[in-house]
C-alpha cells in the first residue's frame, strides 16, 4: 500500500520536524551555554552530563533513522567524562538537525497542506476574500473567481501528489544528513 506508506512517512516527517526544531534547539542552546559556563567553572559538571544526554538522543535518532528511513548507521558511541574534549560534532549536528534537518523533515507536510488549501478555495472559500476587496493568491494562480478558484484546486491536486511522492525521500535525506552530521559508520 504506496499511499498508506506515504501518510505515514509525512506524519513521521512532521514528528521529526517538531523534534528537530524543539530538542535541538534547546540541547544545543544549553550546550553552548554549558560551555560558556566552563570558564567561570559550572560548566566542568554540565557539560559531561549535558553530552551523555545528547549522545542518548543521538543514539535514539540513529535506532529511528535505521527503522523509519532505512539508512543503517551506528549509535554514535562518545561516553564524554569531565577529562573528555567535547565532541563538536554534537554542536554541528544539533545546529544543522534544527535547521536544514527540519525543513527536509517537515516539507512533505508543507507541500500536502498547501494543496489542501487549493481544494479549500475552490469550495468558495475565495469569495469573502474577494468581495472584500481581496484576490487571494495561490501559488502563481491569481483566484478572482470560481474558474481561478478551480485551477488552484488542480493546482492543490499536484501538490498533494507531490508531498505525497516526495514523502519517503525526503524522510531518507533527512536520516542521510543526520548520519553525515554525527560522522556515524554505517551499522
Amino acid at each position: 500500500m504506496v499511499t498508506g506508506n506515504a501518510f505515514l512517512a509525512v506524519a513521521r516527517g512532521f514528528a521529526l520536524a517538531v523534534v528537530s526544531v524543539v530538542c535541538s534547539a534547546l540541547l544545543f542552546s544549553l550546550l553552548i551555554t554549558s560551555m560558556a559556563l566552563t570558564a567561570v567553572g559550572a560548566g566542568l559538571w554540565t557539560t559531561p552530563w549535558l553530552v551523555r544526554r545528547i549522545d542518548r538522543y543521538a543514539a535514539h535518532r540513529a535506532r529511528l533513522a535505521d527503522a523509519w528511513g532505512g539508512v543503517p548507521m551506528s549509535a554514535p558511541a562518545l561516553a564524554a567524562g569531565p577529562s573528555r574534549l567535547l565532541p563538536w560534532r554534537y554542536v554541528s549536528w544539533l545546529l544543522a538537525d534544527m535547521t536544514a534537518g527540519c525543513v527536509t523533515a517537515a516539507l512533505p507536510l508543507g507541500l500536502v497542506a498547501q494543496g489542501v488549501f487549493g481544494f479549500v478555495l475552490a469550495a468558495g472559500v475565495w469569495e469573502p476574500i474577494h468581495e472584500a476587496g481581496g484576490t487571494q493568491w495561490y501559488a502563481f494562480v491569481p483566484v478572482a473567481s470560481q474558474d481561478t478558484a478551480n485551477l488552484a484546486g488542480a493546482l492543490g491536486a499536484v501538490f498533494v501528489v507531490a508531498g505525497l511522492v516526495l514523502a519517503r525521500p525526503t524522510l531518507r535525506a533527512h536520516f542521510l544528513l543526520t548520519r553525515g552530521s554525527l560522522g556515524a559508520r554505517v551499522a
